[in-house]
């Protein structure tokens, strides 16, 4: 028994085998301890790594952010200034829009009045050819040669074929023509048609003004007397007077000095 004994406390497992045997697994404890503490230490360097990467991205991200809406708020703000922009343009244009609508009413309103105003002065225009037309056959012939290019040829077609202002200006010419006629002599040679002749006699005519004349051969041995009436020239001879005109035919031609004739008129024959 006492043999077994010392068996069972054999050096192998004395107090100091135990120990050596305990700090044994203690070591191979601490070398693994230490080993997971690396592993764990690595894994929390890697997270802390990506944490601050992470960070990083987000500060990056946030100041690219920051950027970006400080970028947006000066395109709003440009953008709702243009907007305001546009508004007072568009504002200006209807504006513009209303005054342009008033003005084109008043030319349409302008206009509407100068053509009534045109069509009466054409009509205007119409009546005064047509009372010059009637009055053309009692002027005298020189004068009627004289206005009748500026009366159209007494065509009313053909007048209204030509532009109002040259009308205008034609009609203007044939009065200041007769105008001017009404306050001279005109000294002519014509055919006249005497009352009781059957045919035309080649005369000197001494016309005063428009509507009254004297006439005599070309050996002043006849003298008529001319007015216009009814539409025509009428000749009455005068051969009382015979003397008289034909001196008054040598004082326009220079035959003699001028004096104060005394030819009376007719109460049959005044016009």
């Amino acid at each position: 028994m006492k043999a077994l004994k010392r068996q069972h406390l054999s050096p192998r497992f004395s107090g100091k085998g135990l120990f050596l045997g305990f700090l044994c697994l203690g070591s191979g404890y601490f070398h693994a301890t230490a080993a997971e503490n690396d592993n764990n230490a690595a894994y929390w360097r890697e997270l802390a790594s990506q944490r601050i990467t992470a960070e990083k991205e987000r500060a990056a991200a946030e100041s690219d952010w920051s950027l970006q809406k400080a970028l947006l708020e000066q395109r709003i703000a440009l953008l709702k200034s243009e907007a305001q922009t546009l508004d007072a343009d568009m504002a200006k244009l209807k504006e513009n829009e209303a005054k342009a609508s008033q003005e084109r009413k008043a030319f349409e309103e302008t206009l509407a009045t100068l053509k009534s105003e045109t069509d009466a002065a054409r009509k205007l225009l119409a009546r005064a050819e047509n009372a010059l037309a009637e009055r053309y056959t009692l002027l005298p012939p020189y004068l009627q040669k004289k206005i009748y290019p500026a009366l159209n040829g007494l065509d009313a077609a053909a007048a209204d074929k030509k532009p109002f202002a040259e009308r205008v200006q034609n009609l203007v010419s044939a009065l200041n023509e007769i105008e001017k006629s009404r306050m001279k002599i005109a000294v002519q040679r014509e055919a006249i048609q005497p009352s009781g002749n059957e045919n035309p006699l080649q005369m000197r005519i001494a016309y005063l003004g428009i509507d009254f004349a004297y006439a005599t051969d070309e050996s002043d041995s006849v003298a008529y007397m001319g007015y216009a009436k009814g539409g025509q020239w009428h000749w009455q001879a005068i051969p009382e007077q015979k003397d008289t005109v034909s001196r008054l035919f040598n004082i326009f031609d220079n035959r003699e000095q001028a004096i104060w004739l005394d030819i009376p008129l007719s109460r049959e024959v005044q016009p």
